[in-house]
């Protein structure tokens, strides 16, 4: 966060959660970082109904962070309003217009997301598979604007920790999270067959494998 002049912790900030380890442990971090989290803290949460237990996530992550006094946004995004086809982009476009309104809503200019370097990685290999070019091939950025001209940013503080850092963290502390099922089912998504398959072959290799690629996309950045 330091390093890259991300935010600093006095500023508003509205933390993407999920429910998931990546979020939940980014929000706990981000409580001992924010001098006043009370003030300066919020998290926004999305229902996507997509599964038949997300409804416990907001239980979740009200029993962790809403006790400790922070405000949090929970929202579902209705049934009727489902595509049949294109889900993912659909769902994307529901979640970050919720995180715009509700940056707004608090003046908060940071919007901060829990990916990390294993995400880096399987996005980078995801797409030199798909035949792309060293331009295309470059990194998921630390910080960018929301949108052309906003004055929010998409912030992710998390791209050189590794999962394995994140779950060790998490266990340490003792928090709690719900795993997406979805995630470890490699017929879902392709980058599912590249986070289930491809990466934990490439790190039979070399244990450093997903920090490397994540590595060598930010330098093509």
């Amino acid at each position: 966060v330091q390093s890259h002049k991300l935010f600093s912790g006095r500023q508003k900030l509205l933390l993407a959660i999920s429910g998931g380890v990546d979020s939940t442990v980014l929000a706990d971090l981000l409580f001992i970082y924010e001098s006043n989290p009370r003030s300066h803290l919020f998290l926004a949460h999305v229902d996507h109904q997509l599964r038949v237990d997300s409804a416990n996530e907001t239980k979740l992550i009200d029993d962790q962070f809403a006790n400790r006094g922070l405000c949090v946004f929970h929202e579902k995004w209705p049934l009727e309003k489902h595509p049949h086809s294109g889900i993912e982009d659909a769902a994307r476009k529901f979640r970050y217009d919720f995180y715009k309104r509700m940056a707004l809503k608090v003046g908060a200019r940071k919007i901060i997301l829990a990916q990390h370097a294993d995400d880096q990685a399987e996005t980078t290999l995801l797409k030199i598979i798909r035949g792309a070019d060293w331009q295309t091939v470059s990194a998921m950025e630390w910080s960018r604007p929301l949108e052309k001209d906003s004055p929010i940013e998409v912030v992710r503080p998390l791209l050189n920790v590794e999962k394995s850092e994140i779950y060790d963290y998490a266990e340490k502390n003792h928090l709690k999270w719900i795993e997406d099922s979805t995630n470890k089912d490699p017929d879902y998504t392709s980058r599912n067959q590249i986070r289930n398959v491809v990466l934990p072959a490439l790190k039979q290799i070399n244990p450093n494998s997903a920090r490397n690629i994540a590595s060598f996309a930010e330098q093509i950045r």
